[in-house]
C-alpha cells in the first residue's frame, strides 16, 4: 500500500509500516484509532473453519480492491476504535495460514506483506500485521464454493460489487494495462531521442501499476546529484561508465555520464549512459553496450555484434537503479518493464555475440534488422535491492530480447535468480563471486548447449 493513503495510516501509527514495533501498537491503542477504509482490527486470529478462511480472504481482497490497508490481528476494539492489545501465541502459524488461505481463495493473488510484532514482555506472543497494497489488478475475487464474489471496503465496512460494478472494474484494469504499456513505450521514445546512435545501446523503461510521487525541486535535485555523482551505470566487474552530468527536465531528473574516452555528450546527445527518474515513479535507463565488431575489425562496419555480457550487466544495474527509484517514491503493485537494443535497422543489422574464449569473438543466434522489444512484469518490491528476485527478472527480460535473435535465453542468469559464472569472462569471476556473496545470490557452474 503506497501513496497518500499509506501516508495517512503511517501518521496514525507514528511509523512507516515496515518499521512498526510494539511502541507503534501501543500508540495506536492509546490514541483510540478507529477502523476506517484502510485500517481494520481483529481481536483473535482467524479460525480454521471454511467460513473463517473465507472471512480472511474477503478482508484481504477488499483492501486490495479499494485503497490498500493495514489489518492488525490481536487488537481489541469497541465501536470500531482500538481499546486494547490481545497478543497471542503461535503468530508464525497465523502468518503461514494467511499466506496459504489468500493463495488458495483469492484470484488474482494480491500483493501483501505479513509482519509479526512480538510483545517485549513475552516474545513468544505478539500481534500480526498484514499490509495490503492497493492493486492495479483489481477486482480480486474470493472463491465461495462454485461462485466468485468481489469484496470492497466502504468506510470501516465491506460490501460486494454488483455484476455491473465488476464489469466496470475489469474494463478499468484492461485500460490501465494498456496505459502502462503506452507510457513505457513513450518513456523509451523520449530517451532514444537524447542518445547518440553511432554505437549500440541497451535501453530500458519501468512504469509501476500504482504511481509514486517525487517532487521536482532544488532540494531533491541536489540529493539526486549527490547520490549518482560518479556512480557506475554498470556492474562492478565492468565499472567503465559512470554518471557525472545532471539536469532537470519536465517532471524528471536526468543524469548522463562518460566512458573511458571521458566524453559525456556528442552533439548534445548522450554518448555513454543516461538515467531519467520521473516524478510519478517511472524511470528510463540507457547504457552503451560493446560492439564486438568494433573490437575485432579496424574501421567502421555497419553491422553490430553486441556482447551478451554487456547486455546482461546493463540489465542488472538498470533494473536496480530504476526499481530503487520506483520503490522509494511510494509506487506499488507490479512494474511494467520494457527493453530494447538500439539502433537496429537495415543500416545496422545486429546479432548477439561473446568473447569469452581464447580465439576472439563469436556470434550467437541470427542477425536481425528490426528493433527487438522485450516486455515483462514483476512486483515493484523485487527491484528495490540486489537479490535473487532481481536477477530472475533480469534473466526474463534479457531472455525476451534474446528470443528476437532466435535464442531461447542467454547464459549469464538463470530463471530462478542464479548467476551462471561460466558465461562471464574468466578475468571477472572473482569479482562476480564476491559481489554475489555480498547480496545473497547463488553462483552456479551450470551450462547449457547452444551458447
Amino acid at each position: 500500500m503506497r501513496g497518500e493513503r499509506r501516508i495517512r495510516v503511517e501518521q496514525e501509527i507514528g511509523s512507516r509500516l515496515e518499521d512498526m514495533n510494539w511502541d507503534s501498537i501501543q500508540k495506536l491503542v492509546k490514541n483510540g484509532i478507529a477502523e476506517a477504509v484502510d485500517i481494520d482490527f481483529k481481536r483473535d486470529p482467524y479460525g480454521g473453519a471454511d467460513s473463517d478462511k473465507k472471512e480472511l480472504a474477503k478482508d484481504i481482497a477488499a483492501f486490495a480492491n479499494t485503497n490498500g490497508g493495514l489489518l492488525l490481528i490481536g487488537i481489541d476494539e469497541t465501536g470500531g476504535a482500538a481499546t486494547g492489545i490481545e497478543s497471542f501465541t503461535n503468530t508464525d502459524e497465523t502468518v503461514n495460514k494467511v499466506r496459504q488461505v489468500v493463495a488458495s481463495l483469492v484470484a488474482p493473488l494480491p500483493q501483501f506483506e505479513t509482519k509479526t510484532i512480538p510483545d517485549p514482555d513475552d516474545e513468544s506472543s505478539g500481534v500480526v500485521a498484514i499490509i495490503v497494497q492497493k492493486s492495479a489488478y483489481a477486482p480480486h475475487a474470493v472463491c465461495y464454493n462454485d461462485t466468485l464474489r468481489y469484496p470492497q471496503r466502504h468506510g470501516a465496512t465491506t460490501f460486494y460489487l454488483s455484476e455491473a460494478q465488476v464489469a466496470a472494474r475489469y474494463k478499468e484494469r484492461l485500460s490501465l494495462a494498456e496505459d502502462r504499456q503506452l507510457l513505457a513505450s513513450n518513456r523509451m521514445e523520449d530517451l532514444l531521442e537524447t542518445l547518440d546512435g553511432s554505437e549500440p545501446w541497451l535501453v530500458m523503461t519501468l512504469v509501476p501499476d500504482v504511481p509514486g510521487t517525487l517532487t521536482i525541486n532544488r532540494k531533491n535535485f541536489e540529493a539526486f546529484q549527490s547520490r549518482y555523482m560518479n556512480k557506475f551505470a554498470d556492474t562492478p566487474w565492468r565499472g567503465s561508465v559512470s554518471y557525472n552530468q545532471f539536469r532537470t527536465g519536465h517532471r524528471r531528473f536526468r543524469a548522463t555520464g562518460q566512458g573511458n574516452d571521458s566524453s559525456v555528450i556528442s552533439g548534445g546527445l548522450a554518448k555513454w549512459c543516461a538515467l531519467e527518474l520521473h516524478s510519478d515513479g517511472s524511470a528510463a535507463f540507457a547504457t552503451r553496450v560493446a560492439d564486438l565488431n568494433r573490437r575485432s575489425v579496424p574501421g567502421s562496419r555497419p553491422d553490430h555484434v553486441i556482447s551478451d555480457e554487456w547486455v546482461a550487466s546493463g540489465a542488472l544495474v538498470g533494473l536496480f537503479q530504476m526499481g530503487t527509484h520506483c520503490w522509494e517514491t511510494g509506487s506499488a503493485g507490479y512494474a511494467t518493464l520494457r527493453a530494447t537494443l538500439w539502433p537496429v535497422d537495415d543500416d545496422h543489422p545486429t546479432s548477439l555475440g561473446y568473447s569469452r574464449g581464447p580465439f576472439g569473438s563469436d556470434s550467437i543466434g541470427h542477425q536481425i534488422a528490426k528493433v527487438p522489444i522485450a516486455s515483462v512484469s514483476t512486483p515493484v518490491g523485487d527491484l528495490a535491492e540486489y537479490s535473487p528476485d532481481l536477477v530472475a527478472t533480469a534473466a526474463a527480460l534479457v531472455a525476451d530480447l534474446a528470443q528476437s535473435f532466435g535464442l531461447a535465453e542467454v547464459g549469464q542468469f538463470s530463471a530462478d535468480g542464479q548467476i551462471r559464472i561460466n558465461y562471464w569472462r574468466r578475468q571477472v569471476h572473482t569479482m562476480i563471486q564476491n559481489w554475489a556473496t555480498e547480496h545473497g545470490i547463488d553462483v552456479t557452474e551450470d551450462t547449457f548447449s547452444g551458447v
